[in-house]
């Protein structure tokens, strides 16, 4: 899997004059998409954005360290398809920004990577996000249509893998995936961003005991940041995210079936398309908003922490964490 995928050779280079793969070098290649997708998201928030540079850390860590990103740990083309994804925001901010269609390399090389990392699903999850990204920006015709085409050529330079796949899928027994996890549509879903552990997944609960149910739990960061865009005057820079995230709720939650029906008519899109990876975007876009709504605190903070209160708040931190790490 993911044969034309560029990381996928260092981990084969790795692995030189092994009779084959160890295992510790995927695990390490897993995990270094964590760090990429940390990274991305920094220097995105950072350079592109300018946001303050804790807004910046703690807004990544809310992208790469967040329910989703760790549940898909155990699924290779998924975490290393949604690493790329602030890479591809990042290309759409500033094409708009400099009114040039060059930045938009960026979403090029972003989609050719995720495609290549394995998952078709995950990549049409990531086309929708790019596109409902550019809708909501300032010059949304203008920026939608460089976005659709620099997704079609990264298609070109993923044709050393898509044209194969393609031919080899007429043997493929069609099934359709769309709307097929009860998850997705359960709206306890929901809720489980919000609580941690709201689904019970201690290591002494049998394994069946919550059956279709996902931990997605997206961390205090999260809250501190969405609360904080409450009070702000300006919302213009929300308006992409909030777009990427009320796009990726509706094909996720597939109202009343109305998503779902109009996708199953077409062979290919019920195929391709699942309502469950549309969680992904959810995430990418809570951690743009919760950046901005940090960086909005950090930046009016018109007095310093008391001295009892931050020496509190340390204390109650490490006591939680050395909890978490006992249990």
């Amino acid at each position: 899997a993911a044969l034309f995928y560029p990381p996928t050779w260092l981990m084969f280079a790795g692995n030189w004059g092994r009779p084959k793969l160890s295992y510790q070098s995927l695990e390490e290649l897993a995990l270094a998409h964590v760090w990429l997708a940390f990274l991305l998201c920094y220097m995105w928030l950072r350079h592109q954005r300018g946001l303050h540079p804790l807004a910046c850390l703690l807004g990544g860590g809310v992208f790469a360290f967040s329910g989703y990103m760790l549940l898909q740990l155990q699924h290779f083309g998924l975490s290393a398809g949604y690493a790329w994804i602030p890479l591809g925001f990042w290309g759409v901010d500033a094409a708009d920004e400099q009114h040039s269609w060059r930045p938009m390399w960026k979403l090029v090389v972003a989609s050719a990577m995720c495609f290549l990392a394995g998952y078709p699903t995950t990549w049409v999850v990531f086309a929708v996000c790019m596109i409902a990204y550019a809708v909501g920006r300032r010059n949304a015709i203008r920026c939608a249509s460089m976005a659709a085409c620099a997704l079609a050529f990264s298609l070109l330079l993923s044709a050393v893998q898509l044209l194969p796949a393609w031919e080899a899928s007429r043997w493929k027994a069609p099934e359709a995936k769309y709307g097929r996890s009860s998850g997705s549509r359960n709206p306890e879903m929901l809720v489980s961003y919000f609580i941690p552990n709201y689904f019970d997944f201690g290591l002494n609960v049998p394994v069946q005991t919550n059956p279709h149910q996902d931990y997605l739990y997206l961390g205090t960061a999260a809250f501190a940041g969405l609360a904080l865009l409450l009070p702000r005057k300006r919302f213009a820079d929300t308006i992409p995210p909030l777009a990427v995230l009320l796009t990726c709720l509706l094909f996720a939650i597939n109202p009343f079936g109305v998503v779902g029906a109009m996708i199953e008519r077409v062979d290919i899109l019920a195929q391709i398309l699942s309502s469950w990876y549309f969680l992904a975007g959810v995430t990418a876009s809570v951690a743009l908003l919760a950046a901005l709504g940090l960086d909005y605190g950090l930046r009016r903070a018109r007095r310093r922490m008391p001295v009892w209160l931050t020496a509190t708040a340390i204390a109650l931190s490490l006591a939680w964490s050395i909890r978490l790490i006992v249990l």
